[in-house]
């Protein structure tokens, strides 16, 4: 029990795998992760991934801006009746 506190000018948490098994940061938590911050970046060379089994939210309360080469957006409601218009993905995927 307890608790621990880094304080510094700068920290860095750096794993280094020479594989794609290692070379993995893992923080758990049994309530919450929270990052404060005045700017929050998040940069994935290959990926990024949000998934939550209840509620996502993404919430920009001045501006919000998503770009993407390609953007596909699906509801419940779309594995049921597909779009009329169909995009490359959706094409290449099925």
């Amino acid at each position: 029990r307890g608790r621990i506190k880094f304080q510094a000018e700068n920290i860095e948490f750096i794993a280094k795998g020479n594989d794609n098994q290692n070379g993995v940061i893992t923080l758990k938590s049994n309530e919450r992760i929270q990052i404060e911050s005045k700017n929050v970046e998040v940069n994935a060379g290959t990926m990024a991934k949000f998934f939550s089994s209840g509620t996502c939210k993404i919430v920009g309360n001045a501006i919000l801006d998503l770009y993407g080469g390609l953007a596909a957006c699906a509801t419940g409601a779309a594995k049921i009746k597909k779009s009329k218009y169909a995009s490359t993905a959706e094409t290449e995927n099925n």
